[in-house]
């Protein structure tokens, strides 16, 4: 049996799209608080435009809400433009409302701890903004440099290491354990 609410299972529809929704409010939570363009309720639309269009299972009405949002985005982009005030221009605000939209269809797909997953690593980042600013800001170069040739070595270099030791040639296992042995 699958994952449940109470008494209903989480496969119904109606529960994923009410789920979708509240997801959706709750990315936008911040965007509200932050007297941005786009709050709670477009969050919230968006999440459940995301999730219906899954759910009616037309491929042509994903990508038109995926577009839509797209449009949306760089119409916010267009504003801040306008305006002049460069907190306008609205990048997270755009990035956000599409991983709302990608939210709604997670849920909608049966991803729902994926979907509550993305939501609050994406409200962490929104509402972490001053403090993830101050971290990078107060990075050194070398601190920087450290950090990207770690990066590079922990998730490029190792996972494409061999797990079993690789022998060399021309030396056979049995030498390698005999040259260890004598003394």
């Amino acid at each position: 049996m699958g994952l449940q609410l109470g008494a209903i299972p989480l496969d119904t529809a109606v529960l994923r799209i009410s789920l979708a929704a509240a997801l959706g409010m709750f990315l936008g939570l911040e965007r509200e608080w932050s007297h941005k363009s786009a709050g709670i309720r477009t969050f919230a639309l968006f999440s459940l435009l995301g999730a219906v269009f899954t759910i009616v299972g037309s491929e042509t009405l994903l990508v038109l809400g995926g577009v839509l949002v797209i449009v949306h985005g760089v119409l916010l982009a267009v504003e801040g433009l306008l305006t002049g005030k460069e907190e306008s221009l609205a990048l997270t605000t755009s990035v956000s409302l599409l991983v709302s939209y990608g939210i709604g269809v997670l849920v909608a797909n049966d991803y729902i701890l994926e979907g509550v997953v993305v939501t609050v690593f994406s409200s962490l980042l929104l509402v972490l903004k001053r403090e993830l600013h101050g971290f990078a800001w107060g990075l050194s170069r070398a601190e920087l440099r450290s950090a990207t040739e770690f990066a590079i070595l922990a998730f490029v270099v190792f996972p494409l290491l061999p797990r079993e030791p690789v022998p060399l040639p021309g030396r056979s296992r049995r030498s390698r354990s005999n040259s260890g042995s004598s003394g």
